[in-house]
């Protein structure tokens, strides 16, 4: 038995690739109780760089306020629940008949963040266009709500449950639809912004880089 994830994931591939080609997000519980309780734990007693308040400019404006941490040299439980998560992932993915990314998922790059209640989160914006395939949040702790939308001024809001013990899920540039027919452009990334922080809250992403 997977100590950090439950079985949910192979039976919802469908569901949550149906997910992703339509709206553009996903979320499925996924944590074990005992496993997320002990990365809180873990991620409570790390060292966090704040993040600046506003990134770009003009219409681009993103204003966000989170604290990350980037080092996990003294928290192997999260290289171990990237490992754990990439091959469940990676089995899962090889029962379907069509492959739903341009080239296999990998999973390389990772960040723990750190809300404080009253936070305003993060307004709408796009993942960066470095980042490939698919983007996995874990819920950690906390409350919030997260949102995917049709632009930055953060209209046509559809929300997705971010209860903690989820694993959010939002498609990259790569992501090919569940019939392959998805074309390469930005509207593959979808806007998501997050807000109504009440309470600390902590999340840990997943992320594909390709140089």
């Amino acid at each position: 038995m997977n100590f950090f994830l439950d079985n949910a994931l192979p039976p919802k591939l469908p569901e949550i690739l149906d997910s992703l080609t339509h709206i553009g997000a996903a979320s499925i519980p996924l944590l074990r109780t005992d496993a997320r309780k002990q990365l809180v734990h873990t991620a409570q007693n790390l060292s966090y760089q704040r993040e600046a308040e506003e990134v770009g400019k003009g219409e681009r404006l993103v204003r966000q306020q989170v604290a990350s941490c980037e080092d996990f040299s003294e928290a192997p439980i999260f290289l171990q629940l990237r490992d754990a998560f990439q091959e469940l992932l990676t089995q899962s993915l090889a029962h379907l008949s069509v492959y739903p990314f341009s080239f296999p998922v990998d999973l390389n790059t990772m960040v723990l963040q750190k809300y404080e209640p009253n936070s305003i989160g993060i307004t709408p914006h796009r993942d960066g266009k470095r980042y490939k395939n698919l983007v996995c949040i874990f819920v950690l702790e906390g409350q919030g709500r997260f949102y995917v939308c049709s632009n930055r001024a953060g209209n046509d809001p559809i929300e997705i449950d971010a209860s903690a013990g989820n694993v959010l899920l939002m498609r990259a540039s790569g992501f090919k639809g569940i019939n392959n027919c998805l074309a390469e452009s930005d509207e593959i990334r979808p806007f998501h912004f997050i807000t109504d922080i009440p309470n600390q809250r902590y999340t840990f992403a997943l992320r594909q880089e390709v140089s």
